[in-house]
């Protein structure tokens, strides 16, 4: 008796970042069972597809292609694996076109069968996945064999609609600088706190309090400031008769 052990697709990562900030997330489009996107030609040739995952199904007993095409007059051939032996993980991901990025996004993957028409290299194909803003289902369109080393799939998924990156608040930017020259200015003052009570205590072998910089002046600021506010009270409270006594030599009593 033969037992068939029916394994999921495994996924992996399908959020990518992109040039200019913007980013795409395709993970809605990865098929964890069958069925596999599916489309045959006119001339009966049957391609398969997965995004961001295996085939579902084997291509001739393979389990490690992420995009097949068959006939009745040839075996099932490999066009891309997820992770090519010497490779990185993942295909390489770009805009459809640079010049406006809402079209959508190309990922093309490599490792596929070998190909011996152009000297003993892999098959690859390309995903192109037209942004579909509408929604409705994601569908492959389209299959063809730009040679027999490189192959184009078309798609359409409003997945493949780039998100762009997050405006920027123009009133934020000032703000932020301050804090950025706040928190540098209050760095620089704990450097030099560190950097001159070292030195001094190096040199003239002082107690470390005796070797703060200034200390007198660091000492004595906390008064300083107190005097300081007192004297601005005062000086508001006499600002404040003189007005009053103003307003009453005009004939008006003030609210």
């Amino acid at each position: 008796m033969i037992f068939f052990l029916i394994v999921p697709a495994l996924a992996y990562e399908c959020s990518f970042s992109l040039s200019n900030g913007y980013s795409v997330d395709l993970s809605p489009m990865i098929n964890t069972s069958p069925p596999d996107y599916l489309i045959i030609d006119d001339y009966g040739n049957t391609y398969q597809a997965n995004i961001c995952s295996e085939l579902n199904s084997n291509c001739a007993g393979d389990i490690t292609g992420i995009a097949s095409v068959t006939n009745s007059q040839s075996p099932c051939k490999i066009l891309g694996r997820q992770s090519p032996l010497g490779q990185l993980s993942g295909p390489r991901v770009d805009f459809l076109d640079k010049l406006n990025p809402m079209n959508g996004v190309s990922l093309t993957y490599y490792g596929g069968d070998l190909c011996t028409m152009i000297g003993f290299v892999d098959t690859q194909v390309e995903y192109r996945i037209k942004c579909n803003p509408y929604g409705g289902p994601d569908v492959l369109t389209r299959a063809y064999a730009l040679s027999s080393c490189s192959y184009i799939f078309e798609f359409s998924s409003k997945s493949a609609c780039p998100i762009p990156p997050a405006p920027v608040d123009p009133n934020s930017q000032p703000k932020s600088r301050i804090k950025s020259f706040l928190a540098l200015l209050f760095v620089g003052f704990l450097f030099y706190l560190a950097i001159g009570t070292i030195y001094n205590k190096l040199k003239n072998e002082e107690s470390w309090i005796d070797s703060i910089p200034h200390k007198e002046f660091w000492f004595n600021l906390p008064g300083m400031i107190r005097d300081g506010i007192g004297f601005t009270i005062c000086r508001a409270k006499e600002l404040i008769r003189s007005g009053n006594l103003k307003y009453l030599g005009n004939g008006h009593i003030p609210v």
